[in-house]
């Protein structure tokens, strides 16, 4: 099988190098495309009524293309494929959400949901640093 179809392959190994490329590749996707959809959704004349829907469903997609190489990294380096659920929590804690919720259900969000949100967050971030930075099972008896 040729390298760069390795990562169509969730068997076998997702070492360090291959997981940071396609996350990377992933992120690289995210960011341009979510300023493509507020330039195209935002505008000084008009604002769609449905951006904030739509960025969020963007965000779900991206998360849905990056969950399987993380939960393959995961374990890879020995720790529960069950912690890349933290990842699909984020958009759910985030402001966005947030006002689509109380927009749409007539809920008052306060600012308690700010704590969790930030402790969310960090673990995120932590979980991010692990999968980037561990070395594999793999990697480590070599």
């Amino acid at each position: 099988m040729k390298e760069h179809w390795k990562l169509l392959n969730s068997r076998g190994s997702l070492k360090r190098r291959p997981y940071f490329f396609a996350f990377s590749g992933i992120v690289l996707l995210w960011i341009p495309g979510g300023y493509l959809l507020r330039e195209v959704l935002l505008t000084k004349e008009y604002v769609s009524s449905f951006y904030l829907e739509i960025t969020f469903a963007w965000e779900l997609l991206i998360l849905g293309v990056i969950t399987p190489f993380s939960v393959w990294r995961s374990r890879d380096i020995g720790i529960s494929g069950w912690w890349v659920l933290v990842f699909w929590l984020l958009p759910f804690f985030d402001l966005n959400f947030m006002y689509i919720l109380s927009k749409y259900m007539g809920l008052v969000v306060s600012g308690g949901v700010l704590w969790p949100a930030l402790f969310l967050d960090l673990i995120a971030i932590v979980l991010i640093a692990t999968l980037l930075f561990s070395k594999s099972k793999n990697e480590e008896n070599n």
